[in-house]
């Protein structure tokens, strides 16, 4: 983990208000924008929706005018309703963050960035390997990745688990990008590609209390499992793991590889503090900190 005092973040947002709205339950991204902000010198109203007037009659768009109203900026997260956050950009009051949709995990994807600039410093010649669902996060990552120009992103997700629709939109949404794209039905399909990875990416197939829309799915997942071997086998001495968490040990990554001296499991979950402290900084037109730009190779 880098050292904690190259992360002075600066009291850039003091006086100012930050509405936190989540629809969903949360560890991570929940205390990592309640630290941002303390940080940052930001006052936060944690907003309870079930204990405003909206379950009494009070339209949504109401609500989300009273909550722009008293705040600077919205720090919103709702895994259910892709329509929310346009509404909440509708309302001009106020930038609008997204802290996670059904289609996107943006702050996500600069915590993993953070984690992958501070073991590697560049980008430009590594090769990522993706092992998980095509969901929020796998968007949000793979983007951020072309972004940066990785030269290669990989993704093992099994058929019988993903949309063919979802995988041929992520590779329409990547066409344009430098970087190498290749999708694997399994891990196994991986390993005869030839490649070495520098990082291995799992992410869990259960989440926000949804699994795939198959019986017996987690037959399946075992052939999207990241264990120590392929490691050995399609790693090198460098490469590291990464999982935006919760884990769910044995199911889509062996529970030791979590543990190992591979992992940045840790930093990657603290990196999500400056993740959010950049994106409140640029949302509010308070630029990012050169410490947090250097953090982030931006």
């Amino acid at each position: 983990m880098a050292k904690q005092e190259s992360h002075q973040l600066g009291e850039t947002l003091q006086g100012l208000g930050i509405a936190l709205v989540m629809f969903d339950q949360s560890t991570r991204t929940r205390m990592s924008t309640l630290r941002a902000c303390a940080s940052k010198g930001a006052s936060v109203i944690d907003v309870d929706v079930d204990k405003t007037q909206t379950p009494f009659g009070e339209s949504f768009d109401d609500m989300v005018s009273m909550i722009t109203l008293y705040n600077d900026c919205v720090v919103i997260r709702d895994a259910k309703n892709t329509d929310y956050l346009a509404r909440w950009r509708k309302n001009q009051n106020c930038p609008v963050i997204n802290a996670l949709n059904k289609q996107e995990h943006p702050t996500q994807a600069l915590a993993d960035l953070l984690t992958i600039q501070q073991e590697f410093g560049l980008f430009r010649n590594l090769a990522v390997l993706y092992a998980g669902p095509i969901n929020n996060t796998s968007r949000s990552l793979c983007l951020a990745l072309a972004k940066v120009g990785v030269r290669r992103i990989s993704i093992c997700a099994p058929p019988s688990l993903t949309e063919d629709a979802e995988r041929q939109e992520l590779v329409r949404a990547l066409q344009s990008s430098p970087a190498s794209l290749s999708l694997f039905d399994t891990m196994q399909d991986v390993g005869r590609d030839g490649d070495h990875y520098d990082v291995f990416y799992a992410c869990r197939w259960a989440s926000m209390g949804e699994s795939p829309p198959v019986q017996n799915w987690r037959d399946d997942v075992g052939h999207a499992r990241v264990t120590r071997r392929h490691l050995d086998i399609i790693g090198k001495p460098s490469s590291i793991v990464m999982h935006d968490l919760p884990a769910h040990r044995g199911e889509e990554i062996e529970g030791a590889l979590l543990d190992s001296p591979a992992s940045r499991i840790m930093p990657q979950a603290r990196n999500k503090i400056f993740g959010m402290a950049a994106s409140l900084d640029y949302a509010l037109g308070r630029g990012v900190r050169q410490s947090v730009r250097a953090e982030m190779g931006i």
